[in-house]
């Protein structure tokens, strides 16, 4: 299913960022997706289950952060607007 072929692929993610171990990932969803919504605006993933308490993990301690679709992101004084659609590339084509 798209499910576990997102948790294959998460767990590729969380073994990378461990391999580095001041690296952090930020995960925002696309609208080409197959696992997710595909309108706008896009809540971010859900990893692991809250019940059980194992979220902490598969993020590494907040080291790995799941963004909605579109987001402003603040990287110490850097304040960046995410999306993931090439706006740039629609707008060229309705200029052609």
């Amino acid at each position: 299913t798209y499910d576990t072929l997102f948790d294959v692929l998460y767990q590729r993610i969380v073994a990378a960022a461990r391999a580095v171990p001041h690296m952090r990932v930020v995960l925002q969803p696309s609208l080409r997706d197959i696992h997710h919504d595909d309108v706008l605006p896009q809540p971010p993933y859900t990893v692991g289950d809250d019940a059980a308490g194992d979220t902490d993990e598969l993020t590494l301690g907040g080291r790995i952060v799941c963004v909605p679709n579109p987001c402003v992101l603040r990287i110490n004084e850097l304040v960046v607007g995410m999306l993931s659609d090439d706006v740039l590339r629609h707008l060229s084509g309705d200029e052609v």
